[in-house]
């Protein structure tokens, strides 16, 4: 079947020219041109946003979180590591899923002995970060800080507008006095 097609095109040579100009240059064009309109997405590469978080549970263990947000392309490596060994058993996974933006998130959970924390690494492999990273959970920065760094600045603001009131009350006094005093002689 494919000779008699092959002798129907070599018989017209009308159309196997025609065909052979546009296979060599309008599609040539074309492609070069959707290639052209494909790049930003292509070769567009949005590193994952790591973060790691823990929550207790009941029997004295405590799950440790994974979650990568903002990344493209869709394709990502993620394990969770102890003292470097590859622990798929006790991962578990979520799927890797679209954002509006274009972008992708996925998460994976582990259990752990707490006190074995610190051994514990989320490892992550993408095309938008220049060397493969671990992540690990850090211990957030106590609220009370905060909250103390919050009052110092704020009677710090309070000291600063209780002076410049002062100076403005005893500026204007001063000038009313004057005024009194050149009425008066």
């Amino acid at each position: 079947r494919a000779q008699v097609t092959k002798q129907r095109w070599e018989a017209d040579l009308v159309w196997t020219q025609g065909r052979k100009n546009f296979v060599e240059g309008d599609c040539i064009e074309w492609l070069k041109k959707y290639l052209n309109y494909g790049k930003e997405s292509l070769l567009r590469k949005e590193p994952p946003v790591v973060t790691v978080t823990r929550k207790g549970s009941y029997d004295g263990l405590e799950t440790l979180i994974c979650r990568l947000y903002g990344f493209y392309p869709k394709e990502v490596d993620v394990t969770w590591r102890k003292s470097g060994e590859i622990l798929e058993q006790e991962t578990f996974r979520g799927g890797i899923t679209p954002n509006s933006d274009r972008t992708y998130h996925t998460w994976l959970s582990i259990e752990i002995n707490p006190k074995e924390r610190e051994h514990y690494k989320c490892h992550v492999e993408h095309d938008g970060l220049m060397n493969p990273q671990d992540f690990s959970w850090e211990k957030p920065v106590s609220s009370v800080t905060g909250i103390l760094v919050g009052s110092v600045l704020g009677a710090l603001a309070a000291a600063v507008l209780l002076v410049i009131g002062i100076l403005f009350y005893t500026k204007k006094w001063r000038k009313a006095y004057k005024a009194a005093s050149s009425i008066v002689e």
